[in-house]
C-alpha cells in the first residue's frame, strides 16, 4: 500500500520476529494489578546478540541521548526547535542524560538487597 514495505520485509530477521513475539507475550500478560498497567514505561527487547557500548564519557558533564518518534516530515529539524513548539507537533521526544556514576558496589544508590551480591 502506498509504496510501503510489507510487514515481512520490515520484520524479516529472526531476531526481530522473536522480539515482536516477546513483546506480544509481555503485553498479553499485563493485567490491572500490574504496576505497568498505568502511566508511562520504557520496556527494552534486545534485537541483536552483541552488546553495543555507549560512547565513553569525555568529562563530568556527560552527554545526552535523544530519541524522536514523529509523524512530521523533517524529524532532524525538530531537534533544533523550541521545546514548546515541538510539543505542538505529532512528536514524542525521549532525552536521557548519560552521566558518570560509581561502580555498582560503591554506589550510594545501591539498594540494600543488592549489597550481598557484591561481596
Amino acid at each position: 500500500l502506498n509504496n510501503r514495505p510489507s510487514a515481512h520485509a520490515m520484520f524479516a530477521s529472526q531476531r526481530m520476529s522473536e522480539a515482536l513475539e516477546s513483546l506480544g507475550v509481555f503485553l498479553s500478560g499485563i493485567d490491572d494489578l500490574s504496576p505497568l498497567s498505568n502511566g508511562f514505561h520504557l520496556v527494552s527487547f534486545p534485537l541483536t546478540d552483541e552488546w553495543t557500548d555507549l560512547p565513553k564519557l569525555k568529562n563530568e558533564k556527560g552527554y545526552k541521548l535523544i530519541c524522536v518518534a514523529t509523524a512530521e516530515p523533517d524529524a532532524e529539524n525538530l531537534l533544533e526547535m523550541d521545546e514548546g513548539l515541538v510539543q505542538l507537533t505529532a512528536t514524542s521526544v525521549l532525552s536521557v542524560d548519560v552521566l558518570p556514576t560509581a561502580s555498582g558496589s560503591e554506589s550510594e544508590y545501591l539498594p540494600a538487597s543488592y549489597k550481598p551480591l557484591y561481596k
